[in-house]
């Protein structure tokens, strides 16, 4: 056979038992998760199971996620002694490490405000010191996606858990390699490394929430 005369060929038995015995060649794919998209889903996962979170909006920009939303404070005594029926909360967060499909993130910048106050305001004032509630609302955004997100202590880390969902799809548990999460331009943008077509990923959750981009092989 020709296969067999070529194989006496020492470059090409070389080549052909290298390549035999590679656990799978790996492609390059783009990921792009639309998180605006995301808000009525955010509402019924997150906050309508909430007694406190009135509202909850993910944005991103110059590679950091962006949080912001009205929280109800009125079931704690020191908000009704001070009548206030409402916290708007921002913050923002940027990847650190992205490591066995787990992205970190470490909050940049985190502020609390009475929106009813347009000069001095003594929650935004307190809120630079005290961490109790900074710790509250986020514990409460977290709790609504336990299997996905954590909330470390430790520099005030968030962690996303993406095999949570890459399990959902049999065929390709195990099989994807996160390597880079860049959050820019109101998505997230994910590098990843697969032995097997990523497309099922996007047919499970649907284009609307996620599309997949083959970028080449390595």
């Amino acid at each position: 056979m020709i296969l067999d005369e070529l194989l006496k060929l020492n470059p090409v038995k070389i080549f052909w038992e290298s390549t035999q015995s590679l656990p799978g060649m790996k492609s390059n794919y783009q990921a792009v998760l639309f998180l605006k998209n995301l808000e009525n889903f955010i509402q019924k996962k997150i906050v309508e199971p909430t007694e406190e979170l009135e509202s909850l909006k993910l944005n991103s920009k110059s590679g950091e996620v962006c949080l912001e939303g009205m929280y109800d404070p009125r079931r704690y005594f020191w908000a009704k002694i001070l009548r206030i029926k409402q916290i708007h909360y921002q913050a923002r967060l940027k990847v650190v490490d992205v490591e066995d499909n787990i992205v970190k993130f470490k909050f940049t910048a985190y502020s609390l405000d009475n929106p009813g106050k347009k000069k001095w305001d003594i929650i935004r004032f307190f809120s630079r010191f005290d961490p109790i509630h900074k710790k509250r609302i986020l514990k409460k955004i977290v709790r609504g996606f336990p299997n996905t997100l954590k909330l470390t202590p430790i520099k005030w880390e968030v962690q996303l858990n993406l095999n949570y969902f890459l399990n959902q799809v049999p065929s390709m548990a195990g099989k994807i390699h996160v390597i880079s999460a860049l959050p820019n331009e109101g998505n997230i943008y994910f590098g990843a490394k697969s032995s097997v077509i990523m497309k099922p990923l996007m047919d499970f959750f649907g284009p609307q929430y996620i599309k997949v981009s083959y970028e080449g092989d390595r």
